[in-house]
């Protein structure tokens, strides 16, 4: 069905892993770095000015860290999940032992189709048993 390549799926997974840290230290210094500045009204207006002007950019600059934070933190997120999951359709079948979703979907698979129920699969007609339990109801 697919070939699995380990080398690449360890790579992906470490790549993700590094995307995932970037983007918490990218957050970390966005949330850490103090946004305010103290009022000194004995400062003159232009000093001041370029007081609030200075916090006012430090403040955009932080919050583009953090958002580029959120977006490293999501792409890593992505690429791991879909690591996990391209192992998990790729399990081989001696493997599926070690893997309880696989085992169970096996497991599962000699049922019937969506909607029967066990006394369609034994043969017993649905149709006369179902008038009787509609009109018990009403």
């Amino acid at each position: 069905m697919c070939q699995c390549i380990s080398r690449h799926n360890d790579l992906l997974t470490v790549i993700s892993v590094v995307l995932l840290l970037i983007g918490l230290v990218l957050m970390a210094v966005g949330y850490t770095i103090p946004r305010t500045y103290t009022f000194n009204p004995y400062t003159k207006a232009r000093d001041m000015e370029s007081t609030e002007i200075y916090y006012a950019d430090l403040g955009f600059a932080l919050d583009i860290s953090i958002t580029a934070g959120m977006g490293f933190i999501a792409c890593g997120g992505m690429i791991m999940s879909t690591v996990m999951v391209y192992t998990l359709i790729c399990a081989s079948p001696e493997n599926t032992d070690q893997l309880p979703l696989m085992s169970n979907l096996e497991s599962q698979s000699h049922h019937s189709s969506y909607g029967s129920t066990e006394r369609e699969r034994s043969g017993v007609s649905s149709g006369r048993s179902n008038t009787v339990q509609l009109s018990a109801l009403r």
